[in-house]
């Protein structure tokens, strides 16, 4: 869904999001003139990137409603880059836990001795 384009509603969403970082109910957004949908648009907004919270308040009269505000961006890293498993530089007997590792060793010591080779 990213690169569609965004439906009006959804850009008054997080306008409204963003004027309001303790956060938004449906009745915020239906109040202010942004549909009565409002976790269809948050999810339009998802998809384009940004990132939502969402909890669950309860009211004085004891219903529980979904509010949504809008959430810090991730950090970027600052030095160096993480490598993934593939492009260590660790070769895989290193990549096994010493447990693992004893474990396999112990196993291959057992089939030895089961075939009688020492």
């Amino acid at each position: 869904m990213r690169g569609l384009p965004v439906k009006a509603s959804a850009e008054a969403v997080l306008a409204l999001l963003r004027a309001h970082p303790e956060g938004i109910t449906s009745m915020d957004a239906l109040g202010a003139g942004c549909g009565d949908r409002l976790a269809a648009r948050i999810h339009e907004i998802k998809a384009e990137g940004h990132r939502i919270a969402d909890e669950w308040r309860t009211t004085p009269n004891g219903a529980r409603i979904k509010a949504y505000r809008l959430a810090p961006p991730r950090p970027e890293p600052t030095t160096g880059t993480q490598l993934g498993w593939t492009d260590s530089p660790v070769s895989a007997t290193e990549r096994v836990p010493l447990v693992a590792r004893g474990a396999l060793q112990a196993a291959g010591q057992n089939q030895a001795a089961a075939s009688g080779r020492r």
